[in-house]
This record gives C-alpha cells, sequence and structure tokens, in this order.
C-alpha cells in the first residue's frame, strides 16, 4: 500500500523553486501506478517525497499531508508522521522500500551476488524472514528470479561493469524487490534499454509486484509502456500548478487508505 495525500514539495528557493503538489496518488497492494510529464515536471521529485528521501513542505493551514507505506504487523496502515526523525525515516526506507533507478545504479565494487543481498543486509533480515517458508536460502530466491528473468547464474561472482545495460537493469530489480518491500519506486527503469528488452522487463515488472503483492510507483515517458499495462495500471499525469513553476500530480481518487 503506498497513498500520499496534499504533499507539498519546494525544491530550490525564491525566483528558482519549483513546486510539486501531489493531492491525492495511492497505490493498493499489488497495484502499479504509471507516472509521466515532461521533463522537469517534477516526477523524479516525487518519487523522492514517496521515497522518504526529501522531507515534504510544512502542513498548510488547515490543510494536512499524510504519506502512507505499507502496514503495520496488526495489519492498520503505516502512516508516516511529518515529524518523524531522520533515524526512523531511515528504518522504514531500508525495511520498506526498494528502489530502481534509470542506469542501474549497481555497487561496482561489490559483486552481483552482494549487491542482490545488500537490502537484506541494510534490513537487518534473512531471505525467510522476509518471504516466510517460501525459499530456504537467498541462492534459492536467486536462483527463481534468475530463471524468471533469463539472467545466468555465471553471473553472480561477476562485478557489474561486465553486465550489459538490459543484465543490469534486471539485476536491479532484483535488488529492489529481494527484502519484499512494501512499495518499489522505479524511475525510468527501461530507459536505456531497447523496445523490445524494455517491454519484456516491464511486463516482468506487472507480474512480479501482482504476485509479490507490493505497491510499484513507476515513471517513464514510454507510452507504448504505459498502454502494455491495459486497465490495471492506473496512470497519473503531471499538470501545470496554480504557479508558474509547479506541477500537480492527482489520480482523482479518495482511497480509504487515507483515513486511516
Amino acid at each position: 500500500m503506498l497513498e500520499l495525500s496534499n504533499v507539498r514539495i519546494t525544491n530550490g528557493k525564491d525566483k528558482d523553486a519549483f513546486h510539486v503538489l501531489v493531492r491525492h496518488l495511492s497505490v493498493n497492494d499489488g497495484g502499479v501506478a504509471v507516472i509521466s510529464g515532461p521533463s522537469g515536471s517534477g516526477k523524479s521529485t516525487l518519487l523522492q517525497a514517496a521515497g522518504l528521501i526529501t522531507r515534504p513542505d510544512p502542513d498548510e493551514q488547515g490543510v494536512k499531508s499524510s504519506i502512507i507505506i505499507g502496514r503495520k504487523p496488526d495489519g492498520s496502515a503505516r502512516v508516516i508522521d511529518s515529524e518523524a526523525d531522520d533515524s526512523t525515516l531511515s528504518v522504514i526506507r531500508a525495511g520498506s522500500v526498494g528502489f530502481m533507478l534509470q542506469v542501474g545504479g549497481l555497487v561496482p565494487f561489490l559483486t552481483v551476488r552482494e549487491n542482490i543481498a545488500f537490502p537484506l543486509k541494510l534490513k537487518g533480515c534473512g531471505i525467510r524472514d522476509c518471504w516466510g517458508d517460501d525459499f530456504d536460502s537467498l541462492d534459492d530466491w536467486i536462483d527463481k528470479y534468475f530463471k524468471v528473468l533469463n539472467l545466468e547464474t555465471s553471473l553472480l561472482s561477476e562485478m557489474p561493469g561486465i553486465l550489459s545495460v538490459g543484465q543490469a537493469q534486471r539485476v536491479s530489480f532484483l535488488r529492489a524487490l529481494v527484502h519484499h518491500p512494501d512499495v518499489l519506486l522505479a524511475d525510468e527503469p527501461t530507459a536505456s534499454l531497447d523496445p523490445e528488452t524494455a517491454r519484456s522487463l516491464f511486463g516482468t515488472i506487472l507480474d512480479m509486484v501482482r504476485t509479490t503483492g507490493i505497491s510499484a510507483l513507476v515513471v517513464t515517458h514510454d507510452p507504448e509502456l504505459i498502454g502494455s499495462g491495459g486497465m490495471l495500471v492506473k496512470h497519473v499525469t503531471a499538470q501545470p500548478g496554480d504557479q508558474p513553476k509547479s506541477s500537480v500530480f492527482d489520480d482523482g481518487e479518495q482511497s480509504p487508505a487515507g483515513e486511516a
């Protein structure tokens, strides 16, 4: 589950400031929302706010902002307090959010296997803690999803520098999912790929988030990818705001999660 309501983010100062308002955006468990818009419209800023990297602006008088990421152990929505300290936000990021960047973002001095395992170390858990009895070991998990993504296990001991762009993006995707986060945030994950590989990877992302119950927020410029998801993918486009340098994102819905 992911929901942002009345979240405002300002980048820059004075005349150079750019304002982003997320009026409402929600993604259910196993759901996918695709974000599009021209360059400079605040799409990456939206992802940073959803991933608790960028702190939103203080609440305006009479307007309460909220960010919900996943659920607590008792099943209730995990509402992120606007006053939460950096340590708390860091723990939530490590445990509940998976990031997939445009160019992979793999750590160059770690092997492919070490890159995939890294989120488990940050979260402080083993594969069974994250996935239950579905897998006995990290190697079991890697073996399954390497087959799904058509990757050779011989790559596990290699450094990221020898990977093709397509291989690096697929490894990055697995790294973002290995700790079973509540939310996957993907910033132009197929921008560096040829059309066929892009469609294949995007289809795999859709399939895997649905089967695992993860909520995915994906930024893309590619209209073919947006259309390939059909009616099961929510599409939200950046709209001009009420200020000269501003954008608004709004899915036009009011989710019950926002009442939690």
